[in-house]
């Protein structure tokens, strides 16, 4: 029996090994881009809207962009990009002294804050026992195996009743198999008539139709949410799209519809991303029950409700109180290791807000550098589709840039390193 013991504890360990040493394999090209050779060292702070991740190919990213712009014009540069998606400013600041420690760079250049304009936010795993838990790959790999048997076996209905897809059909043809309503498509791109539409395809089809529409009087309150919950059943595996569909439905629905479609979605467990949570917890802010098992994964995750009165979001702005004071951190920072600062806007707002947040004085020690993407992306949007630049509209007037919106962005914020690197 002791036997039989100490090999199972064997065998688990060396699984925990192989999986970590995998992912260290797959994860190298990534640490390969943020190493090697370069004088000087630019560390970028962000989310999704600067992440490798999200970028159409892995070296398409903006601050990669930026590298090879500094690096053609004769400038020996690293740029070290730690965006991750779904951050917050508040998980920003609770890593970079550490990440300044390491890296030891020369200048910062941040976008971020959109991700603080809902009512829940990060306060850290609450033990240290959760925070060693949630590190284990074994623990990781059983609760995927669990979802993926609840999503097979578990709620086979959930796909049952879905229509078979003819593929490269007309626009038209699209939204009236999948809704079954008489809408406006006419803001669509013109490119869907020539592509193929599996399942998650027309979903974001689906997604897409509702942010085109949602300023205008095309689609009703009803329409929207019929929508929206068909968009999830077609692809509930999607992050991005389960995201999304949430982030609309409490926009658009005043946060009637989102428990429906938080009930769909934990008919698929709870192994969730952390930006689909907090889109979960904000659906049902400000509701007097909270689902019992939504409770149990903020809890886990080190997720609490932030209060709306306290908070002061301004989405036009991508900001709230608690961006402010996050700021207000990291120039605290900075400021004690003398690191300059390009503080650069998001794609179509304007950059007032990040410029009172500091004083003249302050601007002018550390020195903080100011980096607009307002004038550029609105004067590009009215010569080109908007497909072109952005890949979706979760920001209302942006999204996540493809290639084209990356270059801008990198182009856009390169004449403050180089004045920064001339200093």
């Amino acid at each position: 029996m002791k036997r039989i013991i100490l090999w199972s504890v064997l065998f688990l360990f060396c699984l925990e090994v192989a999986m970590r040493l995998a992912g260290w394999i797959l994860m190298s090209p990534t640490r390969e881009m943020n190493q090697g050779g370069g004088g000087f060292r630019i560390l970028v702070l962000g989310e999704s809207t600067s992440a490798e991740a999200f970028a159409d190919t892995s070296k398409a990213a903006w601050p990669r962009v930026l590298e090879k712009l500094l690096r053609d014009a004769g400038r020996d540069v690293k740029v070290i990009n730690k965006a991750l998606p779904a951050t917050t400013t508040s998980l920003i600041v609770s890593h970079l002294s550490q990440q300044l420690d390491e890296i030891k760079p020369q200048l910062v250049i941040s976008m971020m804050g959109v991700n603080d304009a809902g009512y829940t936010r990060f306060v850290g795993d609450p033990t240290a026992w959760n925070l060693f838990w949630n590190r284990i790959r074994l623990v990781k790999l059983v609760r995927s195996l669990v979802d993926q048997y609840q999503l097979r076996y578990r709620y086979p209905q959930v796909r049952e009743g879905l229509p078979v897809y003819n593929l490269k059909s007309s626009e038209e043809g699209v939204f009236q198999r999948l809704s079954n309503q008489s809408l406006s498509v006419d803001q669509l791109s013109v490119e869907i008539t020539d592509q193929d539409h599996p399942p998650c395809g027309e979903a974001k089809l689906l997604i897409d139709l509702v942010q085109r529409n949602k300023d205008g009087k095309s689609l009703n309150e009803d329409q929207t949410f019929s929508l929206l919950k068909r968009s999830l059943q077609l692809c509930p595996q999607y992050s991005m799209l389960q995201m999304l569909t949430l982030m609309e439905a409490r926009e658009i629905n005043n946060y009637r519809g989102c428990g429906q479609l938080a009930n769909e979605l934990f008919k698929f467990g709870r192994n969730l991303r952390d930006d689909v949570i907090i889109a979960l917890a904000d659906c049902y802010f400000g509701k007097s029950e909270v689902p019992e098992p939504l409770l149990d994964v903020m809890r886990y995750r080190g997720l609490e409700f932030g209060d709306p009165n306290t908070e002061d979001i301004d989405p036009s702005q991508a900001r709230s109180r608690t961006t402010d004071k996050n700021y207000r951190r990291v120039y605290a920072i900075l400021r004690s290791r003398a690191v300059p600062w390009i503080i650069m806007q998001y794609p179509t707002l304007p950059l007032q807000s990040r410029i009172k947040m500091f004083t003249e004085e302050e601007v002018r020690t550390l020195p903080i550098f100011f980096v607009s993407n307002e004038e550029n992306f609105k004067k590009v949007l009215s010569e080109k589709p908007y497909d072109e630049v952005f890949n979706d509209r979760f920001a209302r007037t942006w999204g996540h840039t493809t290639n084209y919106g990356h270059e801008l962005i990198a182009h856009q914020v390169l004449p403050a390193v180089l004045q920064a690197l001339n200093k």
